[in-house]
């Protein structure tokens, strides 16, 4: 075979056998540069689509562990607020709601859901005294559009509807596991909201100039590991309500007082 390839070069024709050789070679290094192409041409689309898939969660991001969502919005019409409004209304556990007015749950929509679920388990709405020194101090720092500086404006919109609602409800305590509602004031400082119902807790929180709607909301299901941390102030909430919880000062003074109680002692 290779005597037949020297004689075929011997006859003159080494120049042709060149060209075919180089033709062969070109072929190959541009077969190996499509595959090549096409190869990250289907990576970078895969990645695109990925990157479309997130888009489409409604402006919430899901870990594949399905453990931690964000939402980049608290404020009405968000997708956080649908995702409360399904939260409670599909709640089977407990409902236990900690903040600095909490009056969206005064609203009319929810009360609604508020007086069903209360039938069936124990809900807890904890909001931060409006007579209170922490409200004061926190008010400084809201911004000037902030609707209940005025506590007697918070007073007057939001307490009365809670007081309605324990009204129409079967009244509880902060520690009890029993269906029924409870609202009581605190007076200490917070940096951020919580709403746990079931087994997720959903955080946002109060900046500097900002309300609690201007912030994301982040969702934590059991099981990641920022659940724990949150769900441990919750506890400690109805440790305080029953009277186990062990102050972290001597003057720490730290309690609960039902807005009921709150109410008819300002009116004696």
């Amino acid at each position: 075979m290779i005597e037949k390839i020297l004689e075929y070069i011997n006859q003159g024709n080494c120049i042709y056998l060149t060209a075919v050789f180089i033709a062969a070679i070109i072929g190959s290094i541009t077969a190996t540069y499509k595959y090549i192409e096409n190869h990250y041409k289907l990576k970078i689309q895969l990645a695109e689509a990925k990157v479309e898939e997130l888009l489409n969660k409604k402006n919430s991001y899901i870990e594949k562990d399905q453990l931690f969502e964000i939402f980049d919005f608290s404020g009405e019409n968000s997708e956080s607020e649908k995702h409360l409004l399904d939260s409670l209304e599909n709640a089977k556990e407990e409902i236990f709601v900690f903040g600095l007015t909490r009056n969206f749950y005064s609203d009319d929509k929810i009360q609604k859901i508020l007086i069903k679920k209360s039938k069936e388990i124990p809900i807890k709405i904890i909001m931060m005294d409006p007579d209170g020194k922490s409200k004061k101090e926190r008010y400084r720092l809201e911004p000037s559009r902030a609707a209940y500086r005025n506590s007697n404006v918070y007073k007057e919109k939001v307490e009365k509807v809670f007081l309605k609602l324990i009204r129409q409800s079967k009244k509880i305590t902060i520690s009890s596991r029993d269906p029924g509602i409870c609202f009581c004031y605190y007076d200490f400082p917070c940096s951020f909201a919580m709403e746990k119902i079931d087994n997720q807790i959903r955080v946002f929180l109060y900046g500097y100039g900002k309300r609690g709607t201007d912030s994301p909301t982040f969702v934590f299901h059991k099981g990641h590991p920022s659940y724990e941390y949150f769900n441990s102030q919750i506890d400690w909430m109805k440790e305080i309500g029953r009277g186990e919880g062990m102050p972290q000062w001597d003057d720490s003074n730290i309690t609960f007082t039902d807005i009921a109680n709150k109410s008819l002692e300002r009116n004696i």
